[in-house]
């Protein structure tokens, strides 16, 4: 429900369907969203356990700028990780600027 939620306001605000990525049975990123130039991996997490390899391991062979995970835990960027709450889904556009994307 949370990944339908967040496909949904994706879909909204940028106004095209997200892409999927998947290493196999190893790494499963559920939406890849282009913003410019950057490609940006997003992880859908419906709790606030939030432990994946998922992002780790699209970080290891891409190396994206900027790397974002939806999830009930608070706002927070650490490093090139952007979590940003369920609830402010909506908002992603204005996060993204912040952080320079």
């Amino acid at each position: 429900m949370a990944e339908n939620f967040i496909l949904q306001s994706l879909v909204y605000q940028y106004g095209k369907a997200s892409r999927y990525w998947s290493s196999g049975n190893e790494a499963e990123i559920e939406f890849i969203l282009q913003t410019g130039n950057h490609i940006i991996p997003i992880e859908v997490k419906s709790g606030e356990s939030v432990r994946s390899n998922s992002l780790v391991e699209f970080e290891k062979k891409y190396s994206p700028k900027l790397r974002l995970r939806y999830s009930m835990k608070n706002l927070t960027l650490d490093g090139n990780l952007l979590n940003i709450p369920l609830f402010l889904a909506d908002m992603t556009p204005r996060f993204l600027t912040l952080v320079g994307i």
